[in-house]
């Protein structure tokens, strides 16, 4: 869960979105904290869904310029060449999960130390000889924990007993190093995110950002565009389906998702040349699309004939309560006799965007807590000003279905205000932070665990419907799903809401 909303999840990223579009996840809202509900995706627009396209691999294109906080200049320790600078970000990791990371007993330095000098080794494909001697001759910087002193004294031996015919890449190895160690404490909502990718992240969660308005996907080995309407992209002439060639004259060959994202965004008012290959074309065409801000759009909805409302929510975007307060009176302005809330494929988003959401359906009272590691309960309450608090509804959820939906779902089931229609949610129970690290990357991590107003906690559970249907989401076949769902609205409205 995240404070924003959306708990950043790979393995379901990479099972949901690593072909298609997924809308992209505080309680304050800081440059240093952004507590996170669920999942992430990786548009231009909304900064692609998803995930990215490899568990915290970097880009493989041009490094992108992140702004680290601190100077990537190597620093020699005692004449040696023995780099500090790249693992500063994993000194400031570890600092930051024994304060806050919700398994402490997965904090072990012994355990942590093996598998990231392996994972290091590999990556500068040296030898490393079991119980290899430590303590080198370069003297451990004041900024190592004194936990990780064998850390310091593997990643130095490697320096000082390499072979100096080859060079080490500094950075790769201290990339692989916190990527290694934060894998190694076995939490699936807990990430490294790389330089590149930050970007992406720090943008993603608030419902806009300057960029051209295009959905950016990966196919077959090719980067492919599908613009907004109305957006700057579209106003350009790239088409739907287009294919990505190159930004500014460099091609996109190698490049990761995140990379593209990060190239093609920047300030409203700048221009970015893209070279596309339209469909069905020879040869490509370069096209100067305007910056903007985009808006993110996350609620969609429609009426039927016989007065119910369809009611979508896509993800938890800072902007989307506002925009769920708009339906709802358009909605009530056209005489609706209920709602189906529509939270499948909704992967979380803020948390404080998802209480705010409840509280339209809900009266003033608890809509979820959490649990942090040291036993600090945080309580978080709808309040009182809804506008659909006498609606009936239904709730349409379904596997991919993740974190702040599941918050919102699960308090709508607690207190019986809504039935839920579809198959077992994903089962994200946790609450992420997000914070920056010194080399411009960040660490993604699970500090609490929440629960429902009655006290459930559905990690790796989920939440089971009170009317499970398994069945097709459109084409020819139709939404089985959807029909269910307003069937049993019907009921649930009454008489007053004949069926067509």
């Amino acid at each position: 869960m995240n404070t924003a909303g959306v708990c950043y999840d790979w393995d379901m990223y990479n099972r949901f979105a690593r072909d298609n579009v997924i809308p992209s996840t505080m309680r304050k809202r800081t440059n240093l904290v952004s507590l996170l509900l669920g999942l992430v995706a990786l548009a231009l627009v909304a900064g692609a869904c998803g995930s990215s396209s490899d568990q915290g691999s970097a880009a493989q294109g041009p490094a992108a310029p992140a702004a680290p906080a601190v100077s990537t200049a190597p620093v020699i320790s005692q004449q040696l060449r023995v780099p500090e600078q790249p693992l500063v970000a994993l000194w400031s990791a570890w600092d930051i999960l024994k304060d806050d990371f919700i398994d402490k007993k997965t904090l072990n330095p012994q355990a942590l130390t093996k598998a990231t000098t392996e994972a290091v080794y590999a990556q500068a494909g040296e030898p490393l000889e079991e119980g290899a001697a430590a303590g080198p001759r370069a003297k451990p910087p004041k900024e190592v924990p004194k936990e990780l002193t064998l850390l310091w004294d593997q990643w130095a031996s490697l320096y000082e007993n390499h072979d100096p015919s080859r060079q080490l890449d500094d950075t790769k190895l201290g990339q692989e190093a916190i990527r290694a160690f934060v894998k190694a404490l076995q939490d699936p909502h807990t990430e490294y995110v790389v330089p590149e990718q930050y970007p992406t992240w720090s943008q993603d969660f608030y419902g806009n950002y300057g960029g051209i308005g295009a959905n950016v996907y990966s196919r077959g080995g090719k980067t492919i565009l599908t613009p907004m309407p109305g957006s700057p992209a579209a106003e350009a002439g790239i088409k739907a389906g287009d294919t990505l060639l190159a930004v500014e004259g460099e091609s996109v060959d190698g490049w990761s998702l995140d990379y593209v994202v990060y190239r093609v965004r920047g300030k409203k008012g700048t221009e970015v040349a893209l070279t596309v290959l339209h469909l069905g074309a020879d040869q490509p065409v370069t096209v100067r699309a305007r910056r903007d801000t985009i808006t993110l759009e996350s609620v969609f909805w429609n009426m039927t004939n016989d007065q119910l409302a369809y009611l979508n929510i896509t993800f938890f975007y800072e902007n989307t309560p506002n925009a769920v307060k708009a339906a709802l009176r358009e909605i009530a302005s056209r005489g609706a006799k209920g709602v189906v809330l529509d939270l499948r494929n909704n992967p979380g988003g803020f948390l404080r965007a998802t209480v705010d959401v409840a509280s339209q359906f809900l009266d003033k009272r608890l809509v979820v807590y959490e649990i942090d590691s040291n036993g600090k309960r945080t309580d978080w309450e709808s309040d009182n000003e809804g506008l659909a608090h006498d609606l009936p509804l239904v709730v349409l959820v379904n596997q991919f279905s993740a974190s702040g939906s599941e918050v919102l779902s699960g308090a709508l089931q607690d207190y019986g205000h809504a039935k839920l229609v579809g198959v077992t949610t994903f089962g994200k129970g946790s609450v992420n932070l997000f914070r920056p690290l010194p080399d411009g990357g960040g660490l993604y991590y699970t500090t609490a665990r929440w629960y429902t107003p009655y006290g459930r906690q559905i990690e790796g559970k989920g939440l089971a419907p009170d009317l499970q249907v398994i069945g097709t989401t459109g084409g020819l076949e139709g939404d089985t799903q959807l029909d269910r769902a307003l069937e049993l609205l019907r009921l649930e409205a009454g008489a007053a809401v004949p069926a067509p």
